[in-house]
């Protein structure tokens, strides 16, 4: 069996509430989590394999508790932004290599952590945002019934999407499809089994593929082939 990748999340509030349940869920990690609440450490005992009531700015209290081992550590201290702040450097000092992710209540927030050099710093507000954002405008923009989640939007205005194949793709092989030559097909879903596709690969009816282009390429595309699925 494979390690399982050891998650140190400091904070149980809302937001580390639903990291401990997320993580718990993937099967594939190892969570410990630290809050000075002993009653918000009570609703994922279960979900974690450590569970410590400590004051996180004490650099005794984490050496005691021991949490060099981990592969990621998750700074998710709400209310308080001087002790996510003063931990966060602790934690960098203690651990430079050491990937570690910190939510920002704010901006300015957001700001100092980046100049503690935070790997990476989550504001949620933002993220909701963004997510409203997606809900909102993706149907629109490729077609009713594309879900929030089937869209990936990636860096250079390039976004990934994965669709139902169109029937006027089915029995052909991936390079006599009418594709955009700035679309590319990178998998393709067929039942439970994600296939890694080359131009000889075949169609079926019912596959789903992932193809990822330029913004407008790939809406263009879903659009047009939505509209020959309706011929």
């Amino acid at each position: 069996m494979a390690k399982k990748i050891e998650v140190v999340i400091i904070g149980i509030g809302e937001f580390g509430t639903f990291l401990v349940e997320y993580l718990d869920g993937a099967k594939m990690f190892d969570i410990i989590a630290i809050d000075q609440n002993p009653e918000m450490l009570r609703k994922v005992r279960t979900k974690v394999i450590g569970a410590y009531t400590g004051n996180s700015t004490s650099v005794r209290f984490l050496d005691e508790i021991g949490i060099e081992t981990a592969d990621v550590i998750v700074v998710a201290i709400g209310d308080n932004t001087e002790a996510s702040i003063l931990t966060s450097s602790i934690l960098k000092e203690k651990f430079p290599d050491k990937k570690i992710i910190a939510k920002a209540s704010n901006e300015l927030h957001e700001r100092v952590l980046i100049q503690l050099g935070i790997h990476e710093v989550v504001l949620p507000e933002r993220a909701a945002s963004e997510n409203a954002y997606k809900t909102i405008t993706i149907p629109f923009m490729f077609s009713a019934n594309t879900k929030t989640s089937d869209v990936t939007e990636l860096e250079g205005g390039i976004v990934m999407i994965k669709k139902t194949t169109p029937p006027s793709t089915w029995g052909k092989m991936i390079k006599d499809i009418e594709i955009p030559k700035t679309i590319t097909v990178v998998l393709l879903y067929r039942g439970t089994e994600a296939l890694i596709v080359n131009g000889l690969t075949e169609i079926q009816e019912g596959d789903v593929f992932s193809i990822v282009g330029k913004r407008k390429d790939a809406i263009d595309y879903i659009r047009k082939s939505q509209k020959d699925n309706k011929k």
